[in-house]
């Protein structure tokens, strides 16, 4: 029994391993590969459990699980000087003398796994740092200057004269004004139509005469807007000058007048214009007592053209 587990351990130490290496590969636990290896199998639960246990950890080992089982069971498989050369030939292990056979290594999936995550932190560590180091390194870009600020208006240009060869004559200047070139407005007054609108800022009476026609005439409320066009004339005639407000050919008027205000203003393709006063005569009656009637000066509102 101990040939059997001097067989085993010995195999295993040719090919470098530890008991806990051949535990996560065979699931047999240490402390039953130690029984096997020290030839302790009256340990183990049952014979049946034995052989199974020596059959897989033989065949992990490449030994021949067939020779340990009837090493096991009939112990008649020779001297340990024929035990070892049979171990060899299974093994591929050729003995010389005084000579340590060399011992074989094998990698599992877990360490190859372990030796890539390992190797992918180092080159990310070392990407990370070339990447730092880069930065640091990297000079700062010079301000560019606005290309604006070094353009010199058409005045620094140097001027320079032509002169023909063998040309007698004074030399022509040739001089180049620039002048600013401006965008022509509209005057107030040259439009072709009257555009008057009407905006009730306040409760008002409002009387609109269109080229001589009596367009509206009535009271307009808080926020009523109202929209006229002539091409001669629009007259505005309100009760509450103060609740009215002008829109003429898209300007802003302003407000007409003063709260209750009874006023008119006109309109032409000229602006805004004032009806002036003037003086008409009227008659009044005579006092009792007096044969003679005296004319009376009254002043109304007439429209200067």
């Amino acid at each position: 029994m101990e040939t059997i587990g001097k067989t085993l351990r010995e195999a295993r130490e040719i090919l470098g391993l530890t008991l806990e290496e051949v535990e996560r590969a065979t699931h047999i636990r240490v402390n039953r590969l130690e029984a096997l290896e020290n030839g302790d199998f009256e340990s183990l639960p049952s014979r049946v459990q034995v052989q199974g246990f020596l059959r897989n950890y033989a065949d992990f080992l490449g030994l021949d699980p067939e020779h340990i089982i009837s090493l096991y069971l009939h112990g008649d498989a020779g001297s340990e000087k024929a035990v070892r050369r049979k171990i060899d030939a299974d093994l591929g292990v050729q003995h010389t003398p005084g000579v340590q056979p060399p011992r074989r290594f094998r990698i599992y999936g877990d360490q190859i796994i372990t030796a890539g995550v390992g190797l992918a932190v180092i080159a990310i560590l070392v990407w990370g740092t070339n990447r730092i180091i880069l930065t640091l390194n990297q000079p700062v870009a010079a301000e560019i200057p606005l290309v604006t600020d070094t353009i010199p208006t058409p005045t620094d240009f140097p001027t320079s004269t032509p002169q023909l060869v063998g040309d007698t004559n004074p030399p022509l200047e040739l001089t180049i004004e620039i002048e600013p070139t401006t965008t022509p407005t509209l005057p107030l007054g040259l439009v072709d139509t009257i555009e008057l609108e009407l905006l009730a800022e306040q409760s008002t009476f409002v009387q609109v005469i269109v080229d001589g026609r009596d367009e509206f005439q009535g009271r307009m409320s808080v926020g009523e807007s109202l929209s006229f066009r002539g091409e001669d004339r629009v007259e505005v005639i309100t009760g509450n000058a103060r609740g009215l407000r002008v829109y003429f050919n898209g300007q802003d008027q302003g407000l007409m007048g003063q709260v209750n205000q009874v006023l008119t203003r006109i309109w032409t393709i000229r602006g805004m214009q004032t009806p002036t006063p003037t003086q008409t005569l009227t008659p009044t009656e005579p006092s009792p007592g007096s044969g003679t009637s005296t004319p009376t000066i009254t002043s109304i509102a007439s429209v200067g053209g």
